[in-house]
């Protein structure tokens, strides 16, 4: 599955889980965090979230994809930590999509909703 798109604060498309059996985890080469920069003729690096998952599902039989991955010599605690109250209002939702580390604890903010209750708070920018 994946995470981000030019759309999102991500900046870029990402692998975010590679499922049990499938043709990811049997090709052996991705892992979670990858950047999917190019798929077939299809160029990853500006498509929103939603142009992404369109072009992943409508490829054909044979998928080439291009990635990158990060050097994984960053020092550990390169994260910033933080707390926010979010009041929420009634029968709404928050406004926003986190996505689990795989590494360790915690979560990364990955969307915020224009208007929702976390982005007017305006302290998850």
């Amino acid at each position: 599955s994946i995470v981000g798109g030019g759309d999102t604060p991500l900046g870029g498309v990402f692998i975010h889980e590679i499922h049990a059996d499938g043709p990811a985890e049997k090709g052996g080469k991705l892992k979670a965090g990858d950047q999917i920069v190019k798929v077939n003729d299809v160029d990853f690096r500006n498509l929103t979230h939603k142009e992404a998952l369109n072009a992943l599902r409508s490829s054909q039989d044979k998928v080439v994809l291009h990635f990158e991955r990060k050097e994984e010599t960053a020092p550990e605690n390169i994260y910033q930590d933080i707390s926010v109250t979010l009041v929420k209002k009634i029968g709404k939702g928050l406004g926003l999509s986190v996505v689990g580390r795989r590494d360790g604890p915690g979560v990364f903010r990955s969307a915020l909703v224009t208007g929702g209750v976390a982005d007017t708070n305006g302290q998850l920018l």
